[in-house]
């Protein structure tokens, strides 16, 4: 089934705002890995926010210009035509059914990962602004304890490395089943293969699985999120080319 202007507007802006979410934890694991406890020219909050900021801003541009460009073509050439109209058209039809899925996968597995891979660290840094609010009218002050964050954010890589990547793997091997339709990794399986995974680097130390099991809990949300909007994609809408329609 493919996907009405609105929908492929969203998904577009899914897939925007997943990707830009990837490049910016791609740029703070290559800024921890270069510098390591050494002063950064920009720093791991500063990139945060900055990713946050432009991934919505992506998301909204190419959400509006991808809306834009498909209603005009609705107008021109593709008349939306109940699902029970279909042609004998199969290849047509087949294609379309394929292009489609794979515009469903892509706008909920890239912004799952994306999210999946930054959310952790972005709670980490809330954390050091909430607990550091009585220095919020000392900007000195906040920039300082903000840039301190520096090295927690290397040594949360360094350490809880794995269970980064197994929670953002499994979150998109999640999104991915859902997105068609098939039974999904279980969110307890999700939540407990990452606090396992925080063991690797450190078996003896209780810290970094103590910290990825509190981190976990609000990213619990986001996975009860990619339910609802899997559901909502596989609505049954379909276009097919004026053409086409006059043969049903």
């Amino acid at each position: 089934m493919n996907a009405s202007p609105s929908s492929l507007a969203r998904r577009a802006g899914r897939i925007a705002f997943g990707v830009v979410l990837f490049l910016g934890m791609l740029v703070l694991a290559v800024f921890a890995i270069h510098y390591g406890f050494r002063e950064m020219p920009v720093h791991a909050w500063q990139i945060l926010l900055g990713t946050w900021l432009t991934a919505f801003a992506t998301a909204a541009v190419v959400r509006t210009v991808t809306d834009c460009i498909a209603a005009s073509d609705l107008a021109d050439d593709h008349p939306w035509v109940p699902a029970g109209e279909l042609t004998d058209d199969h290849e047509r039809v087949a294609a379309g059914e394929l292009a489609d899925e794979r515009q469903r996968v892509a706008a909920l597995v890239l912004p799952a990962i994306g999210i999946a891979l930054i959310a952790p660290l972005t709670v980490h840094a809330i954390v050091v602004l909430l607990v550091n609010l009585d220095h919020v009218a000392t900007w000195s002050l906040l920039r300082h304890a903000l840039e301190q964050f520096d090295g927690w954010a290397v040594a949360s890589l360094a350490l809880t490395g794995p269970a980064h990547v197994t929670f953002a793997a499994l979150v998109g091997v999640r999104a991915n089943r859902l997105a068609k339709g098939a039974i999904p990794v279980t969110v307890k399986t999700i939540y407990l293969a990452t606090v396992i995974a925080a063991c690797v680097p450190g078996i003896l130390v209780v810290v970094p699985p103590f910290v990825v099991a509190l981190t976990g809990l609000p990213m619990l949300p986001l996975l009860y999120w990619m339910e609802g909007v899997a559901e909502r994609d596989r609505e049954p809408r379909i276009a097919l080319p004026t053409a086409v329609a006059r043969v049903a």
